[in-house]
C-alpha cells in the first residue's frame, strides 16, 4: 500500500466522521516484487478494544474487500471504497485496517 487518501463528502473531516457522512477511501497498491495474481483489498473496522466494529454502508458493489485482479511488478493500481456513516453507529474511537494481499499466493 502505497498510499491512502480520505474524502468526506458530508459534514465531518477525514478524522472525524459525522452520522450519514459519505466517505471515498482510495488505496493505492503497488507491487515491487514478483507478478502476482488476484490481489484484494480488504478494509476493517475496530473499535479501541480491537473488536470489529459495527457495519459500516458500503455504497460500492465490492463492500469491504475489492478485488485488483493481477498486478504484474511495477504496476499500481487503486482500490475505491465508497461508505456512508450509519446513523445508529455508537460515537467513539475507532480504528481502520486496510491490507493488500493475493489469494493465489495467500496473505
Amino acid at each position: 500500500i502505497t498510499n491512502i487518501e480520505f474524502d468526506n463528502n458530508g459534514e465531518g473531516d477525514e478524522n472525524e466522521w459525522m452520522y450519514l457522512d459519505e466517505l471515498n477511501v482510495d488505496v493505492d497498491v503497488e507491487n515491487t516484487g514478483n507478478d502476482l495474481e488476484d490481489i484484494h483489498v480488504e478494509f476493517g473496522f475496530y473499535d479501541g478494544d480491537g473488536n470489529k466494529a459495527g457495519d459500516l454502508d458500503f455504497l460500492n458493489s465490492d463492500e469491504e474487500e475489492f478485488d485488483l485482479g493481477d498486478l504484474d511488478d511495477g504496476d499500481e493500481e487503486t482500490a475505491n471504497f465508497e461508505i456512508k456513516v450509519p446513523e445508529d453507529m455508537e460515537s467513539g474511537t475507532y480504528k481502520l485496517l486496510i491490507k493488500a494481499y493475493s489469494k493465489n499466493t495467500g496473505e
